[in-house]
């Protein structure tokens, strides 16, 4: 019976000695483990979450440079007061390489000031053939300044009829049975 004994108390300590590694020792280091384990998945969530605030960030970086390239892109719209030489220039060598015969009304004495930009009616007179004058039209599009038309009247005539309204048709341009449309353009041009 002493060897019982013997054993049962071996088993017993070996049963509480087991027990207390297991509650003493494994049950807080497995409950540390969880804890470190759930700190962990909180990070990766915050890393997560910074990283894509820092992808937002990237995106809201580059969309502010688009903005500001845009804006500079207005800016360009507003012609420059003391520049009406270089507009009348501008719009008479685009009239030439068109093909389109032109008078040019302005007067900047006409404009309206607001918010420190200055709104002077423009006035054009054209006659050429219709695939003249949309190309012109269109290279009016290409201007890296606003051009704002509010009226145009199209209205078809001999050649001869038009070059009286234009009184300055050249005469080897057009046969005298072509014919040619007279268009009149008002616009407003918008001045700093």
């Amino acid at each position: 019976m002493k060897k019982e004994k013997q054993n049962l108390l071996i088993f017993l300590g070996l049963v509480v000695g087991c027990a207390i590694l297991i509650f003493g020792v494994i049950s807080p280091a497995i409950c540390g483990i969880k804890e470190d384990n759930r700190k962990i998945n909180e990070e990766k969530t915050k890393t997560a979450e910074l990283i894509a605030k820092g992808n937002s960030i990237s995106r809201n970086r580059q969309n502010l440079t688009k903005v500001e390239q845009e804006s500079n892109v207005l800016e360009k719209p507003f012609l420059r007061t003391g520049e009406e030489l270089n507009f009348i220039t501008d719009l008479e060598s685009r009239a030439d390489k068109s093909g389109v015969e032109q008078i040019i009304y302005f007067d900047d004495t006409k404009g309206v000031e607001d918010k420190n930009i200055k709104k002077i009616p423009l006035e054009l007179q054209l006659s050429s053939g219709l695939d003249n004058l949309i190309s012109y039209i269109n290279s009016l599009e290409e201007l890296d300044y606003y051009i704002n038309i509010s009226e145009i009247n199209i209205t078809s005539g001999s050649h001869s009829e038009v070059r009286q309204r234009a009184n300055q048709i050249r005469e080897d341009d057009f046969s005298e049975g072509d014919l040619t449309l007279s268009v009149k353009i008002k616009a407003l041009t918008y001045w700093e």
